[in-house]
């Protein structure tokens, strides 16, 4: 995609995509060993009775209200998209105009303008920014696709650059550590991963109240970021399979067992 392209979107659908009020959640930061889970805030507020804390406990933030959050138009940041409609453009998912069509719990429907009447063309978008480490954050996108034996869906989730790729992203619903993808490629702005995501999957996302992402700045030491899975399951239910532009492809690793 060109550049010019880029600037049409990010001037098209960030100005949209600005005002929707999206929820922004604390997040915890590990240092040390990679723990078993990604500690969530109960884990990380509960002191031990006597014993110190461990090296790689979590330590929680409060929730981080940004520009955005308040429905003002926020500075270009580099390395992270701007929106949710930003990140899916870059990745190749969505081309031109978009707009608001639902918004379902902390999830926003986003659909392009121009595919025609009746022609459907919406994602599921939802962003998160890092309250300590400014212009560090995540955008997740879910999409349907066609399958052999019917719809399926896919999650893409875009990190900064400057990240430890190897480790790939670490996920984890509530309390259950579901374990680490990798990440599919890198374009200037960011870096991109995508799960398929199987029927079980899919139901714990939507009967979860929230999911943690592991983004490591090396092997050892990296951030947890929370996104909210309120709205989740009836926006996935609202959505409708399409293909993706050309480079996109259907085809992504699935989490391991």
């Amino acid at each position: 995609m060109t550049n010019s392209r880029i600037l049409m979107i990010v001037f098209g659908v960030t100005a949209l995509v600005a005002s929707f009020g999206a929820a922004f959640l604390a997040l915890s930061v590990f240092d040390g060993n990679e723990p078993a889970g990604l500690a969530t805030e109960a884990q990380a507020n509960q002191p031990a009775p006597s014993d110190p804390p461990p090296a790689n406990s979590a330590q929680t933030e409060p929730p981080v209200q940004t520009a955005q959050a308040q429905g003002q138009r926020q500075p270009r940041r580099e390395g992270f998209p701007n929106s949710p409609g930003e990140a899916a453009n870059q990745g190749g998912i969505m081309s031109g105009k978009g707009f608001l069509k639902n918004q379902h719990g902390d999830w926003s429907e986003l659909c392009q303008a121009d595919t025609g009447p009746g022609a459907d063309r919406c994602i599921l978008v939802q962003n998160i920014e890092s309250a300590n480490r400014p212009g560090f954050g995540l955008a997740t996108v879910v999409r349907k696709v066609p399958g052999k034996t019917g719809p399926t869906a896919m999650m893409h989730i875009y990190v900064p650059l400057g990240i430890y790729l190897p480790k790939g992203l670490g996920l984890q619903i509530d309390d259950q550590l579901i374990g680490n993808t990798p990440f599919w490629s890198c374009i200037p702005f960011q870096c991109e991963a995508r799960v398929t995501l199987p029927p079980e999957l899919i139901a714990q996302l939507g009967q979860g109240q929230r999911a943690l992402y592991a983004v490591y700045e090396n092997p050892t030491k990296g951030t947890v970021l929370p996104i909210s899975l309120d709205g989740f399951a009836e926006g996935l239910q609202a959505l409708k399979p399409f293909v993706p532009d050309a480079g996109s492809s259907l085809d992504a690793p699935a989490l391991p067992n």
